[in-house]
């Protein structure tokens, strides 16, 4: 992967972690990105603006540079970007840890993570191929249109 991700806008920026990116997030997220646990990564996914929020903590000064706010930043990520970015934080993350068994353990449970979504996702699908939602919901429409039909041709009142 790499710490590099592009917004939807195709602006570049760099996640390179470094022991002023930690401080930035501490102090503006009042998150401590060190160590990196799966239950971090969990949150990350779980609250996406806290996310987008420690990755601008992290590219501030690129962002400072281009007199980019908090807010645009955010408004440059889409669905597309969060991940790109996602991946990036946490490469930079891993690539921060100074100790080289820890690093090893940390790329462990990042890979680790990784290959848990990986999988989820892959039985998700698997599962939805399964379910014939199109005849499901064909059917659902066949029967709202024929309660219509009765309730449109109901005889006319008598006078």
């Amino acid at each position: 992967m790499g710490t590099i991700f592009k917004d939807k806008n195709g602006k570049q920026w760099d996640c390179n972690v470094t022991v002023g990116a930690v401080k930035r997030v501490k102090n503006l997220c009042g998150f401590n990105l060190i160590p990196l646990t799966g239950e971090k990564i969990k949150t990350f996914y779980d609250d996406i603006p806290l996310f987008v929020d420690v990755v601008y903590s992290v590219i501030k000064p690129q962002a400072d540079k281009c007199d980019i706010t908090d807010e645009q930043f955010g408004e440059a990520l889409d669905g597309d970007a969060i991940y790109l970015a996602t991946s990036a934080l946490l490469e930079g993350v891993v690539n921060f840890t100074p100790n080289p068994k820890q690093r090893a353990m940390m790329e462990k449970l990042l890979k680790s993570v990784r290959d848990g979504m990986e999988y989820s996702l892959n039985a998700a699908e698997k599962e939805m191929e399964k379910l014939d939602l199109t005849g499901e919901i064909q059917k659902k429409i066949d029967c709202i249109a024929s309660q219509f039909q009765q309730s449109t041709n109901s005889p006319e009142p008598s006078e």
